[in-house]
């Protein structure tokens, strides 16, 4: 049994950190003409030099935490193998030892998990009203859409840098 809560705590610190995670929650590059969009998601590319001033700076917010989210993504994916490759070297004894402890570190991944999610679906919903607006050159709602993402990508920033936080901590938990 406390084999499996340890080994759970670091099956889910894979899931968070995983490459498809971070490709999960930026499925829409909106300042890119690629065509790497997932269907449910095929909007046509917006030409930000026609956006007023005021959205195209909140471009530019969002660009940056784009930027700061693929950061901590690789903190979350160096992170997960350091506690992967950590785990391979306990012994049996001492991964029981952990498990107890372990524990709340676990349930505090799968709440950000399942937080992080959410904000995935709520940034999509956000983003077709954007697309919508924008396309309509309703440019007062499209800016309000945008300030949702943004705030949207701030929550998802702070979540993900206590993701890292916690893998810290279980990292070393398991270095103990």
């Amino acid at each position: 049994m406390r084999k499996t809560i340890l080994a759970a705590a670091v099956s889910l610190s894979l899931v968070l950190s995983a490459p498809s995670a971070f490709a999960a929650t930026h499925p829409i590059q909106h300042h890119s003409g690629g065509d790497h969009r997932p269907e449910h998601h095929q909007h046509p590319d917006i030409d930000w030099s026609a956006a007023p001033a005021d959205i195209r700076a909140l471009k530019a917010q969002l660009d940056q935490l784009r930027a700061e989210q693929k950061g901590l993504y690789e903190q979350m994916r160096q992170q997960r193998d350091r506690i992967k490759s950590a785990h391979r070297g306990l012994s049996e004894e001492k991964r029981q030892a952990l498990s107890g402890e372990a524990k709340e570190q676990m349930k505090q991944l799968f709440e950000a998990s399942k937080a992080l999610r959410e904000l995935k679906d709520k940034t999509h919903a956000a983003w077709d009203e954007f697309y919508k607006h924008s396309q309509a050159k309703e440019w007062t709602a499209a800016k309000k859409d945008m300030e949702s993402i943004i705030a949207l990508k701030r929550e998802a920033v702070a979540k993900q840098k206590n993701v890292v936080l916690i893998q810290q901590r279980l990292a070393e938990l398991i270095k103990k």
